[in-house]
């Protein structure tokens, strides 16, 4: 269990707690906690209420799972999102595939377009290698601090011309061009929206990158993938879009 328990320090440094007890070394604290057996892993909320207990070993999915209903470092999902609506475009894309740096230029002119037009759109990055993984959580530092949906767009940009460059050799590198190209970011624990990541990608079944899905009222979601079929679609939803605009404004 301790091995568990080490990780979720990290995982969740400025919202959990971790404090060991040796029942054997401190079998006063043990009875005030009501520890008759172990191991037991009690959980508490800020203000000192007792909100879970597991006696036994717990794996580390169903401990996260835990802390996830109870609030544990829960973050929004507002902080990959941009938009409100009906109609969602979730865009799944890894910073150094080709196919993703091709298509972030027309995205770069669609989105604020979309999102304009009553669309939300959700950002999931791919953290298939350890470079991916520092970009994605580097973007999210970066959505974190953005101002407008236009300077998280930069921010992306930035992202996939460092990436395509192959400029980036550590973290410092990475925060140093961030830096120099007046990306502004705001560091927190990505732990928990991270596991929201993960969470998307087996909605949908993600695979590959770049991949689009499109999730309309009372309508099966609409998944494409590719450089190609990804703008053809879009385009095809703010013409849907922009004709329920239309209506609307007669």
């Amino acid at each position: 269990m301790q091995p568990i328990l080490d990780q979720m320090r990290k995982d969740y440094p400025d919202s959990l707690n971790v404090v060991f007890v040796h029942v054997g070394e401190n079998q006063m604290l043990a009875a005030r906690f009501g520890v008759r057996s172990i191991p037991v892993q009690v959980f508490y909320d800020e203000n000192g209420k007792e909100v879970f207990r597991h006696t036994g070993f717990l794996a580390k999915d169903k401990v996260y799972r835990q802390l996830a209903k109870i609030g544990v470092g829960q973050q929004s999902e507002a902080v990959f999102s941009r938009g409100s609506g009906p109609v969602e475009v979730v865009l799944y894309s890894d910073y150094f595939c080709p196919p993703c740096q091709r298509l972030e230029a027309y995205l770069e002119a669609t989105l604020p377009e979309l999102v304009s037009s009553g669309v939300k759109v959700t950002f999931v990055d791919a953290p298939f290698n350890q470079k991916s993984s520092l970009y994605a959580r580097y973007f999210l530092y970066a959505a974190k601090g953005a101002s407008s949906l236009e300077s998280l767009i930069d921010a992306r940009s930035v992202l996939f011309e460092l990436a395509e460059n192959h400029s980036i050799e550590s973290e410092p590198d990475l925060l140093q061009a961030l830096k120099e190209n007046n990306v502004d970011i705001e560091l927190f624990d990505t732990q928990p929206l991270m596991n929201q990541w993960k969470e998307i990608m087996e909605k949908y079944n993600f695979r590959s990158t770049p991949t689009c899905v499109i999730i309309k009222p009372g309508q099966k979601p609409e998944q494409h993938r590719g450089a190609k079929a990804i703008p053809e679609a879009l385009d095809r939803l703010l013409d849907e879009v922009s004709q329920e605009e239309s209506k609307v404004s007669d």
